[in-house]
């Protein structure tokens, strides 16, 4: 995409660009707010305009981007730093908050997953999960935020993969709680830090695939697969809660209404036991409640014990795979 010329850069840095190693230039601005479109110039203005009117609070994000373990992510997608001037997890969250959300997860990375998992984002490589069953071989992957709607529906990605192609995705950052200005006796509230999903959905074309991966995974969908290893994950890191958006304030509602998609959230959280607040977050409790046994048909007991047995298995790989890289810290 071709971008409109600016003046050559200063030779001493202007304020807005002060610090050195942050990984910033007058380039990388240009790239990332202002592009041909007039309308498109204007808007990048606004923003590059509520960045240094904002300054002081905006360094705050600079500096845990910049911190030891998450350097080389940010220096992969520098446009993070400007992620808070647009809609960011959920479109009702202010610009003040959103720059907040991002800096608790940043600050959670850097202080509670460390080099080893950041560097595993980086590469898009770092497995938490993997199983081979007849004809096909499945794995659920960590990478950095889904490039669907702008990178702006969670900073971490799971993929579930078939056959290494991918099929399903969810994007969730790790935020801090008091954000989200959960109502006293929520599930949520009173813990310090709860993982918040703002997409889950399959990938473009892999309809046939997804419902033979259903079929050979004992009849359990790609979403829940992946929910059984973010489970694991909260458990590693001892989080206790996960907060998933609604459509109405998702960001890619429109991009799902298009497609014709028959994904349902408020469907999917119910099935978690999920409690809607009035900001519009859907609340879970980890780990995820189940019906007893006893209270299922008895011709459906061993199916359940079977599907709930694979559930189990990538909730416990998950959480070894992240309790080992935080092991270290």
């Amino acid at each position: 995409m071709s971008v409109i010329p600016l003046p050559k850069a200063p030779a001493h840095k202007p304020a807005l660009l002060e610090g050195a190693g942050l990984g910033f230039s007058l380039s990388g601005i240009k790239r990332d707010l202002f592009t041909k479109d007039v309308a498109g110039m204007l808007h990048g203005l606004r923003r590059l305009l509520q960045v240094a009117w904002h300054y002081k609070d905006h360094r705050r994000l600079l500096k845990v981007l910049d911190a030891a373990h998450t350097q080389a992510i940010f220096r992969q997608v520098p446009r993070t730093a400007y992620r808070y001037t647009l809609p960011y997890l959920s479109d009702n969250f202010d610009r003040a908050t959103r720059l907040e959300l991002l800096i608790s997860h940043y600050g959670f990375m850097n202080q509670q997953l460390g080099a080893a998992f950041c560097d595993g984002v980086v590469k898009g490589n770092l497995e938490l999960w993997s199983s081979d069953q007849p004809d096909h071989h499945f794995s659920i992957q960590v990478s950095g935020p889904c490039a669907a709607s702008g990178h702006r529906e969670g900073e971490l990605t799971f993929t579930l993969r078939m056959n290494g192609a991918a099929l399903h995705k969810l994007s969730f950052s790790i935020v801090s709680t008091r954000l989200l200005s959960l109502p006293s006796g929520s599930i949520s509230a009173g813990h310090e830090h709860t993982i918040y999903i703002g997409r889950v959905q399959g990938v473009a074309g892999t309809f046939e695939e997804t419902r033979e991966a259903t079929k050979a995974c004992h009849d359990i969908a790609p979403p829940d697969l992946l929910m059984a290893a973010l489970s694991g994950m909260a458990t590693a890191l001892g989080i206790e809660s996960i907060a998933g958006v609604s459509i109405e304030h998702s960001i890619s509602s429109e991009l799902i209404q298009e497609s014709n998609t028959s994904f349902d959230y408020t469907a999917f959280w119910d099935r978690y036991h999920g409690q809607k607040t009035g900001n519009g977050h859907h609340l879970m409790a980890v780990p995820f409640p189940e019906k007893p046994i006893q209270a299922i048909a008895a011709k459906h007991r061993k199916r359940t014990l079977i599907k709930r047995g694979f559930k189990h298995e990538i909730n416990q790989a998950a959480r070894a795979c992240v309790s080992r890289m935080t092991s270290g810290l």
